[in-house]
């Protein structure tokens, strides 16, 4: 089995990218706003011209994104077998979401099996994985 580490902000940069080109494949602001519920705009100078390259991005994710993108990060990381421990657990504060798994491994011969679960949370306003680990 193979064990991938991945940063962070490579992982919010992989989830930004799918969402923003979304968008750029000539989606409909609407369109792209009732799937995504997103919006972006370019920060603006203190003359009034945008600045290139700096977006200020507000996602506004939603409990089903959320979980969609935790699935996706956490199959990465951690393999297909991470699916099994659905249903998730979500709990969400005003700021981010906590996604975590469900042990479910039985007791073999009355001995409780060992192991743990994924648990990650993701921010609202940018999809930034703010923890992701898994227990042991």
């Amino acid at each position: 089995m193979y064990n991938f580490k991945i940063s962070t902000k490579a992982a919010c940069n992989f989830i930004l990218l799918i969402l923003l080109s979304f968008t750029a494949s000539g989606a409909s602001d609407d369109a792209a706003k009732a799937a995504g519920n997103f919006s972006v705009s370019l920060a603006a100078c203190p003359d009034g011209s945008a600045v290139e390259g700096k977006a200020k991005v507000n996602l506004n994710l939603d409990m089903q994104t959320a979980v969609k993108l935790a699935e996706i990060v956490l199959v990465h990381i951690y393999g297909e077998d991470v699916l099994k421990e659905r249903p998730w657990v979500v709990t969400e504060t005003e700021s981010y979401f906590r996604i975590m798994g469900i042990f479910h491994r039985p007791m073999i011969k009355g001995v409780v099996s060992v192991g743990g679960v994924a648990e990650i949370v993701i921010q609202k306003s940018d999809a930034k994985i703010l923890k992701c680990i898994h227990g042991k």
